[in-house]
């Protein structure tokens, strides 16, 4: 496995640093199609592309005589711009973070929604390039890349295609990607946007256009321009920059390496679990083989429980054809026993009229031998008219043959 150094060359990047500081640059100077230099006023001082304070803008003391002050409350808006292609353009401006922010300091942003392209800085002086700074879209910085309240530096803000590049007094502080709004803009702001209000102080001063991407070397020239005859203390600044720079790096080159040593101390771990992890599925594929064969032996046995419950379902439909049979023969009865329901209640009937007809006979029989005979109590022994009946049928049955013959005559 590759190691990290801990001898980073430093004086490699010592001598990038040097010769890259202020009047070390060889490069042409890039030509600005605008300019809104905030001289009492949003006139574009190189071209027809003049600006429009919307809201309360105030004029301050800046990098050059005044700039534009922004405290949320208003925003320089650039109506159009010929020929803008928002997908590769530069902007070059000095910034100062008023101290205090509660809000991301606006500095600039493409249409009317802060979802759009848009770099803006944090209250930790962090920049970020997008108004959603809630989501992310920040760059990683350090300490020296940061736009510290009350500093006054200049910054370049380049896009290529998909990618937006940030400087820092020439040098590149971040790269960051944002695919958003490739589209030909409405408008261009700067110190805010007409949605919403910001509470944050922010100075733009000296903003110039670019309609192409510049490059580092470019990027630095332009900053060199404003810096190539300031005092050696500046100089000097500079230079204590560079080497907290070089701490920075060589702190993190520092980390890198422990880093380095845990992740191999982590793979020789891992390497080690390998090892169990191996064993651990050979068993498996063991224990996997025995369940194969126990699944075949299931098989066998499901084949054979299926055979039987087929001789059962045939045992069942039988069955079920010797219930139907049943349940006709059933209905067959029950249609019978309800014929025979009706004729037991007709016959019933016929027997109840019977028995009335019977006790009325009885009745006027007994009346008229109580007539015949002057005898009103007289009664046919018996306690019913079967009874009574059965009486009276013995009494003919007795009578003597001449008495007989005169019955007989008058049934005749």
């Amino acid at each position: 496995m590759a190691k990290v150094s801990s001898s980073f060359p430093l004086a490699v990047i010592i001598a990038s640093l040097i010769l890259f500081l202020p009047g070390n640059a060889h490069s042409s100077q890039p030509q600005a199609l605008s300019l809104w230099a905030g001289e009492y006023n949003s006139m574009d001082s190189l071209g027809p592309d003049h600006g429009m304070i919307q809201g309360t803008v105030e004029y301050v003391p800046g990098k050059k005589d005044t700039a534009f002050y922004f405290d949320g409350s208003g925003f320089l808006a650039i109506d159009t711009i010929a020929g803008f292609d928002t997908s590769r353009f530069s902007f070059d401006l000095w910034v100062r973070v008023q101290p205090g922010n509660r809000d991301p300091a606006p500095v600039f942003f493409i249409g009317h929604n802060r979802g759009d392209t848009s770099v803006v800085i944090m209250p930790d002086g962090s920049v970020c390039l997008r108004s959603e700074w809630r989501h992310g879209g920040c760059l990683s910085q350090t300490a020296a890349d940061l736009f510290k309240p009350s500093e006054l530096a200049h910054m370049t803000i380049v896009r290529e295609g998909g990618v937006i590049r940030v400087y820092k007094n020439g040098t590149r502080i971040g790269t960051g990607a944002n695919t958003c709004c490739l589209k030909l803009a409405s408008e261009i702001f700067f110190g805010g946007t007409d949605v919403g209000t910001i509470n944050a102080g922010v100075l733009l001063d000296e903003i110039r256009y670019y309609d192409r991407a510049l490059t580092d070397e470019e990027v630095f020239t332009v900053y060199n321009e404003y810096v190539v005859n300031v005092p050696d203390e500046a100089l000097l600044a500079e230079l204590d920059q560079a080497y907290a720079l070089i701490s920075d790096l060589q702190q993190e080159v520092d980390e890198l390496t422990q880093a380095n040593a845990a992740l191999e101390y982590q793979i020789t771990d891992l390497e080690s679990q390998n090892t169990i992890y191996i064993s651990q599925i050979l068993e498996l594929e063991a224990q996997l083989n025995a369940m194969e064969q126990r699944v075949k032996n299931l098989e066998g046995q499901v084949i054979t429980l299926e055979s039987r419950v087929r001789g059962l379902e045939e045992q069942v439909a039988d069955l079920q054809a010797q219930i139907e049979n049943l349940k006709t023969l059933i209905v067959n009865l029950e249609g019978q026993i309800r014929y025979l329901e009706q004729k037991v209640h007709a016959l019933q009937a016929e027997l109840d009229a019977l028995k009335q007809l019977l006790t009325m006979s009885l009745d006027l029989l007994e009346e008229d031998f109580r007539s015949t005979f002057k005898d009103p109590g007289f009664t046919i022994p018996g306690n019913s008219a079967e009874e009574k009946l059965e009486n009276l049928v013995q009494a003919i049955i007795g009578l003597k043959k001449g008495r007989k013959r005169g019955l007989y005559k008058t049934l005749q």
